[in-house]
């Protein structure tokens, strides 16, 4: 009887422990932030099967509120590979972009960069404060909750943290680092220099036309790029050392406004944790705790893979329409009664996805984007998901499982619905060849032609 009773309060404590695990938040500072700098913000859905950022299911989720602000400034120099890599992805790329295309083979080119990020951590999310929309929580009074996960996502973003950065690239000439220049330059941009009161006639000190004349010896060169600012009052171009200090002056100023930046860092919780979720469906019918866990795990699951079949679906059909459209374009526009225009013979396209140096014969992309191929793909494309039939029921496997799940409102496994194992992939074949075509050189653009060896290659 004692052992019993030890195995059951075992049995409840694991029950309880699980619970609390699967509401913890998830944090993401990855690149998956990438696709989502525009659209991240504070009480918006999201999902992490799709990386997807849904609506804005929460009131009054507004991120400008409680936001603290912490500065970083450096002065870098960029004497080795190894420097730049130290930098962030952003910095990475304007730095690399700037000096992968100055010309001049023998020009010995020395660079710093002067980087000030400001980043803003906005206060979290306070779910006894933010209740959900009334058009979402009608969805659940209802019981649609596949419907609810559709337009909010699997999760929630709980907060925010963004950054916006400027980057200064001072380039000089010289054939090695030069030490002394570069230490003058650091401490004339900290002001220290230039705040000796010995002046000349025209009001310069003496370390900073020392500084002037030997950035203009060295042919120097400032570029800058900002990420994530504001509009900043004035403009934000430096020509020279004032203006510089003026644009870094704005440019912070730039960075406290509430939508300024770009995200690094977002947490996201599950919208099983949320109370609304969790008093609305997961505690409906007097669910014992040990219910509400397998559920919840349930609805989770299902909810990812219910997404993860709209998106695939959503993607089939965006694909059909970019063949069909770039097909059109094509031959309306280098073609005529379906053969080429004799002046286009010899032209070539640029790849949109491999770069410039990736071309193709247009005879090539004429011949394979026909519109009878156009019509395989969108064939293939309305048979993956929106085939019928005879009594307008859905008859491919992907619309079948969708509308399993969605009559069980995502409270069923979708291992046990026979429709969801029998999804195959939504192209085949010349389909698949065709979409190739499309995702390197739609929508074409020409390109010089090049020599026959160099065709495709």
């Amino acid at each position: 009887m004692k052992a019993a009773r030890m195995l059951a309060c075992a049995a409840a404590l694991a029950a309880s422990v699980a619970s609390v695990v699967s509401a913890q938040p998830t944090v993401i500072r990855d690149a998956r932030l990438d696709a989502l700098r525009v659209t991240a913000y504070v009480g918006r859905g999201y999902s992490m099967a799709t990386n997807q950022i849904y609506g804005g299911c929460l009131t009054g989720a507004r991120d400008n509120g409680d936001t603290s602000y912490d500065l970083d400034f450096q002065l870098l120099g960029l004497h080795t590979p190894e420097d730049i890599d130290g930098l962030d992805r952003d910095g990475q790329k304007f730095v690399r972009t700037y000096l992968e295309h100055m010309p001049g083979e023998n020009q010995r080119l020395q660079a710093m960069v002067a980087v000030m990020a400001v980043q803003a951590r906005v206060r979290p999310l306070d779910e006894s404060e933010q209740k959900l929309v009334d058009s979402t929580s009608d969805l659940l009074n209802q019981g649609q909750l596949s419907a609810f996960i559709s337009v909010c996502g699997t999760h929630y973003v709980r907060a925010i943290r963004r950054r916006s950065s400027l980057y200064v690239l001072f380039t000089y000439e010289a054939p090695a680092a030069d030490s002394r220049f570069e230490r003058g330059f650091r401490t004339a941009l900290s002001g220290f220099a230039l705040a000796s009161p010995s002046k000349d006639a025209t009001g310069v000190t003496a370390a900073a036309a020392a500084i002037t004349a030997d950035a203009e010896q060295r042919n120097l060169r400032i570029v800058e790029w900002a990420i994530g600012l504001n509009a900043q009052p004035g403009g934000g171009i430096a020509f020279d050392m004032a203006s510089y200090r003026k644009m870094v002056d704005q440019a912070f100023q730039a960075s406290q406004h509430d939508r300024a930046g770009i995200p690094y860092e977002i947490e996201v919780v599950p919208w099983v944790s949320h109370p609304a979720i969790v008093n609305k469906i997961l505690l409906a019918s007097g669910r014992s705790e040990a219910d509400v866990y397998g559920l919840r795990e349930i609805i989770s699951e299902s909810s990812d893979y219910y997404l993860e079949l709209l998106a695939h679906v959503a993607e089939a059909r965006a694909k059909a329409t970019t063949a069909a459209h770039c097909q059109d374009q094509l031959y309306r526009t280098y073609t005529r009664d379906g053969q080429l225009h004799p002046m286009f013979a010899t032209a070539y396209v640029k790849s949109e996805r491999l770069g410039v140096n990736r071309v193709l014969p247009l005879t090539v992309l004429v011949a394979g984007l026909t519109p009878a191929a156009a019509a395989v793909v969108e064939a293939q494309a309305d048979a993956y998901a929106l085939d019928l039939d005879e009594n307008a029921q859905p008859r491919a496997p992907v619309a079948r499982c969708l509308a399993q799940l969605e009559h069980a409102e995502l409270k069923v496994r979708h291992q046990a619905i026979p429709e969801c194992a029998a999804i195959g992939a939504a192209f085949s074949g010349p389909a698949l060849a065709t979409l190739a075509l499309v995702d390197d050189y739609c929508f074409p653009e020409l390109a010089p032609a090049l020599p026959p060896t160099r065709a495709g290659g």
